[in-house]
This record gives C-alpha cells, structure tokens and sequence, in this order.
C-alpha cells in the first residue's frame, strides 16, 4: 500500500516538472512577426513595435531589433551603427544571411559617397557569394555610353550625363571623355564577375551574413532558436510551439499592446 502510494507521488512530481518544463520551453518560443515582404520574423530578430518580450530578439545586439516602416511601400528596416538605414528583403535563416537593398532604390549612390560600412554591426559581407572590387564612378556623355553600349546608373543619371563604373585601371580613351566622381569598395555578386570592365547597375540586393548568435541548426531541424533561460545570452533550439500555443502568445501580445 505505501509502495503504491510512492509510485503514484513519484508519478505526479514526474508530470508537474515536465508541465513545467514544456511551459519554460514554449516561453522561449515567441510569436513569428511578419513585415511587408518578410513574413517570417522570427529569433534572432524582433520588431520594435510589436511590443515582443526582450527575450523575443537578440537583445544583446540591437541591430537584430528591427522596425516596420508603413509609407507607401511597408518595409522592415535594419538599423546598423555606422552606415544608414538597410530594407531587408529576405532572411535565409538556415544559411543566416540577408539580402538589403537601400530603402530609397538607389543602392549605388551609397556607394559613391562611400556610406557603406559594416563595422561594429553583427553582420559582414556574405564571403561565399559576394566580394568586393575597387570602382570608380565615372560622369560620361550621353551620346559616349549609348554608343559604347556602356551601362548606365539610372538612378544617378540625369538629363546631362550617366554614370558609368569600371573596374580596376581606367582605358585611356575615356579619361578625356568622362568626369572621374569617386572610387570605391563596391560589394558585388561574384556570378557578375565576367562583365568588367563596366558593370550593371548596381542596385542589385546584396547578402550579408551574421554569425552570431549561433541558429542555423535550429533551422534546418525545423525548431526554433531562443535564449536557454532568462539569466543567460546562450541560446539552444525549441520545438515548434503548436497552433494553440501561438495563439495564447498571440493573445497575450494583443493584451499588451491594448494595455501600451
């Protein structure tokens, strides 16, 4: 009889700390954000105006806080500390890496006032399919780049000339031509690299990739990646909360922000 009454308080504390477990597990597991183009905004990332736990994005770095900009055209936009604002056109979370763009469509005027730097920011130029080439911004005729199928920067040209980027040394017969504008380090996709010496448009996404915090292994066993507990900056991976369990987060982040 005693036995059988260890065996049945045994069983219970068993089940109370499993409850307890799967309710700490499902904590770590917040709610997945969507923005204008991206729908799956999820850890590492958090959106600012969502009114997300802490825990919900990587807090230790803020560049992983996002914000959904809502205009015209509804963008999620990355903050970085040296360079302006990025609008992020995907995440690759198994890969972790993101394609940017620049919010206002003119992604090589960044380049040739030399607004693009990367340091101090989690993220660095995508290595395995990006690089770098010293450029320079050229201001040449409009009857020499359409004669010489040159292509042209649409978003800096004007009524007088176009801009057109060569790589490396310039050829001497365009150096009586054009206007020298800026030289710069231009992350470019190295599949173009058979296009030099003039190269496209340039307002093309370009991927960057971050290294940490650690997830892509949450990823690609299709769990979620989160902070192990409330007292540390390590992350683990979490099952997938199921359908009841997101729309309790859900409703419990409509009740904050009914309460903001």
């Amino acid at each position: 009889m005693a036995s059988s009454v260890l065996v049945a308080r045994l069983c219970l504390l068993v089940a109370f700390v499993f409850h307890n477990l799967q309710i700490t597990r499902s904590k770590q597991v917040c709610d997945v954000k969507s923005c204008g183009e991206i729908e799956d905004i999820q850890f590492p990332f958090g959106l600012k105006e969502a009114n997300q736990e802490p825990q919900c994005s990587y807090y230790p770095d803020p560049s992983f806080h996002l914000l959904c900009k809502r205009s015209n055209l509804t963008q999620t936009i990355l903050t970085l500390p040296k360079t302006e604002d990025l609008v992020i056109k995907s995440i690759d979370y198994e890969e972790q890496t993101i394609q940017v763009n620049d919010p206002k469509g003119c992604l090589p005027k960044r380049f040739l006032h030399n607004n693009w730097d990367l340091s101090d920011s989690p993220f660095t130029l995508d290595i395995a399919r990006y690089k770098y080439f010293n450029l320079t911004f050229l201001s040449c005729p409009s009857n020499w780049t359409k004669s010489t199928g040159s292509p042209r920067i649409a978003c800096l040209s004007d009524n007088t000339g176009n801009s057109v980027i060569v790589l490396g040394l310039r050829p001497i017969d365009i150096s009586s031509t054009c206007d020298v504008m800026s030289t710069a380090l231009v992350p470019l996709p190295m599949v173009d690299m058979p296009q030099w010496p003039f190269w496209p448009d340039l307002n093309h996404d370009i991927g960057l990739a971050w290294t940490q915090p650690r997830c892509s292994e949450c990823a690609v066993s299709g769990q979620r990646c989160g902070f192990v507990n409330d007292k540390t900056s390590r992350v683990g991976c979490f099952s997938t909360p199921t359908k009841n369990q997101e729309e309790e987060v859900a409703e419990d982040e409509e009740e904050k922000e009914k309460e903001f």
